[in-house]
């Protein structure tokens, strides 16, 4: 008995591509950024999935709350990505807020040294 072996791969499946669909999107950049910042203090990761990506939320929680040394710098305004800034004595915390037709949510957090 002969047996043929496939000379060319079978096809592979693409992975999925849907996009984070925050669950409490706000009116604006500033509560956006407001609400996860919350969240951090609160060492609530549940209430930070909320307004921001899963990535956003792993970035920020690897760092330590800093309690009354986090300073907000403000946020860019009328456009998407906007952003959000936020100072303590160690970071550089940038917050890109993104817009999407319910609102306003945190899609990425950059933290500079």
């Amino acid at each position: 008995s002969t047996s043929t072996v496939p000379t060319t791969p079978p096809p592979t499946s693409a992975p999925p591509t849907t996009l984070y669909q925050p669950g409490a999107p706000q009116t604006s950049p500033d509560g956006a950024a407001t609400l996860l910042i919350e969240a951090w203090a609160q060492a609530s990761r549940a209430k930070a999935t909320a307004v921001a990506s899963p990535t956003a939320v792993a970035a920020l929680f690897a760092l330590p709350y800093p309690g009354d040394a986090l300073q907000g710098r403000g946020c860019s305004e009328g456009i998407s990505p906007a952003t959000c800034t936020y100072r303590d004595a160690n970071s550089l915390i940038e917050m890109n807020i993104t817009r999407i037709p319910a609102g306003w949510y945190v899609s990425s957090v950059v933290v500079e040294n």
